[in-house]
């Protein structure tokens, strides 16, 4: 393995460990180059919330390689951090890369990537050391996702391909790890497809949404709750934050980092990074930019300009009048200043010093040395000290400084959208509807939040999915089947004039014989409530194709024939077919009664029915 070093990365070379060039680490250049370039970042401010950083590489072999890198001052690199690793030898892998954000001897947070060389291919490590992770302790094999535990294992292909500069990470090829400042990582989750592969996307697994580009809990929008013109951790783009300046408060203004400057400061020189560096109690910028006191009027007072002599109230400091009890450069007295602690404004009230924190941060420690040390959009900090955000049944989420749902737990879910309830709804056990009659099929279950999905009904109650005819609500007819779905076939039906008969099946061209006999069928009595002195018989056809047919009724009498969908005399016919053989009618699937009056003795005369198809 070798470290390289580059413009803008983390000075590491060959020459710069201890082992050198050992039989471990290699130093040639390969044409197709086999290689990892590990990109470090952090949303820590350096060098007040954090002074170092290392990273620690452990090779295939067991051994250990780790280097510090000072941050914040001068002369030292800027983030984020770029290290290029190489293999020697054979060995891949694995590799596990371990990188510690630090403050002194105090380590704040630690992320852990293991995975490995692809030969001939270059990839890229994101590892980024994140606020939310700084109370976070994680069982063996996981490492800390902006304030959740996930998997240390990146696999290799998942990485993104280094195209020999930085991409913005927004997430479509952070292969694993989010590279910006916000700390959203995948820490490896294998679920996650990282853009840069040749497959379908993978499934997506529900995780606090963060803004990265990314639509972390699977909701079908990415980084909702995120405002990039008001939020300053993340001002005009994931990631960009606005950082602590001094003398000032800073906020997100359409946009852009804007400041806002301490009373009786001022930005006279327009750069941001400066904060408002100028004393508008100071001859040189006497209450305002650029409007220096003359030799008559040598002394400045903040309240009336330039004057020769200090005014009662108001005390001689630097040749600047200034009022002790609430100059925060002369609080009590000349030359005391007053600290300006990270993410506060410092303040002086009769003469004694203080600070009030800036909007989304505060004081949770009561400590005037680290200032507003917590941002007050955590889990354990929700817009105030100590305020958890905890939700019935999931996972809170105070990405915006309020409390929200995250995610449920599984079988739960959010429909109210209401936090202050959680996820207060059981998951609906639903099944598929196939055929839209309304009823279930109880053999095709799932589970769905809030409200079925179309196509499946909350009740699984349908007896032949494949059927709208056949549910609980349909009325039971005389074809031998379960028509209401109450496991009896023809129940309460004396059937059409005639007892249930055994069902004429058509597929295609058949001929049925003497189809009537002397016996009940004979009884002069017409089926479905017809009244004529003529038989009546009833024929049920169950068609299993879509067919042209044409009915050849021969006998020695004259039969007219009509088919009705159900032996109901309030319907109209499907048609009126005479003994005209050659009239031909379509019939799509189904079950159909064929109505036959017969001016013969059947007896005597029987009948034959001939399908001719097509």
């Amino acid at each position: 393995m070798v470290f390289r070093s580059a413009k803008r990365r983390w000075l590491l070379s060959c020459f710069s460990l201890l082992f050198g060039c050992s039989a471990l680490f290699g130093c040639s250049d390969d044409e197709a180059l086999t290689e990892l370039v590990v990109v470090v970042d952090t949303n820590f401010t350096a060098p007040t919330e954090l002074d170092s950083i290392t990273l620690n590489v452990e090779g295939p072999s067991g051994m250990q390689y780790p280097v510090t890198t000072t941050l914040g001052a001068e002369g030292s690199p800027t983030l984020p951090l770029f290290t290029f690793l190489e293999p020697a030898g054979e060995a891949l892998g694995p590799l596990i890369i371990t990188a510690t954000a630090r403050l002194g001897e105090t380590d704040l947070v630690e992320q852990q990537v293991r995975t490995s060389f692809i030969r001939g291919e270059s990839r890229t490590v994101y590892m980024s050391l994140v606020w939310d992770c700084r109370d976070v302790t994680c069982e063996a094999e996981m490492t800390c996702n902006d304030g959740a535990c996930r998997s240390v294992d990146v696999p290799p292909t998942s990485l993104p391909v280094w195209t020999g500069s930085l991409e913005e990470p927004d997430g479509s090829v952070d292969g694993g790890l989010d590279g910006g400042t916000d700390g959203s990582m995948d820490a490896g989750d294998a679920s996650t497809d990282s853009g840069t592969d040749s497959g379908p996307a993978d499934s997506c697994v529900p995780s606090v949404e963060v803004c990265n580009g990314v639509d972390d809990n699977c909701d079908g929008v990415a980084d909702e709750g995120f405002d990039l013109m008001t939020d300053s951790a993340n001002c005009g783009a994931c990631g960009m934050v606005c950082n602590d300046q001094a003398r000032a408060s800073v906020a997100c203004v359409s946009g852009s980092c804007t400041l806002t400057c301490d009373t009786d400061f001022d930005d006279c020189d327009s750069d941001f990074n400066t904060g408002c560096e100028a004393d508008l109690s100071a001859p040189a910028n006497c209450g305002a930019c650029s409007s220096a006191c003359g030799a008559s009027a040598p002394l400045c007072d903040p309240a009336m300009g330039c004057v020769s002599g200090c005014s009662g109230g108001t005390d001689l400091c630097s040749m600047a009048c200034v009022a002790t009890g609430t100059d925060i450069n002369n609080c009590g007295s000349c030359g005391m200043v007053c600290p300006d602690p990270s993410r506060s404004a410092p303040s002086c009230a009769a003469g004694a010093c203080g600070f009030s924190c800036d909007v989304g941060f505060g004081d949770c420690d009561t400590s005037a040395t680290n200032g507003c040390e917590e941002r007050l959009n955590t889990l354990a900090h929700c817009a105030a000290c100590g305020r958890a955000c905890t939700v019935m049944n999931g996972t809170g989420d105070c990405a915006t400084g309020t409390c929200d749902v995250g995610t449920c737990n599984t079988g739960f879910a959010d429909c109210d959208g209401a936090p202050g309830n959680g996820c207060e709804a059981p998951e609906l056990a639903v099944y598929r509807d196939a055929d839209s009659d309304g009823y279930g099929d109880p053999t095709v279950a799932a589970t769905a939040p809030c409200a079925p999905m179309a196509g499946w009904v909350t009740n699984s109650r349908d007896c032949d999915d494949r059927l709208a005819s056949k549910n609980p609500d349909a009325p039971e007819i005389c074809n031998q089947l379960d028509d209401d779905c109450d496991g009896s076939p023809d129940n309460g039906l004396v059937g059409c004039g005639e007892s249930c008969r055994t069902p004429m099946v058509v597929e295609g061209s058949m001929e049925f014989t003497n189809m009537v006999t002397c016996g009940a069928d004979d009884s002069g009595d017409a089926p479905c409530g017809r009244e004529n002195a003529d038989p009546d018989h009833v024929y049920q056809l169950v068609i299993t194709t879509p067919m042209e047919i044409r009915f050849d009724i021969t006998g020695d009498g004259h039969p007219t024939t009509w088919m009705e969908s159900t032996c109901n005399t309030g319907e109209v016919p499907f048609s009126c077919l005479t003994h005209d053989w050659n009239q031909r009618e379509w019939l799509e699937p189904g079950t159909y009664y064929l109505h036959i009056e017969y001016d013969h003795d059947p007896c005597s005369d029987p009948y034959d029915i001939r399908f001719i198809y097509p």
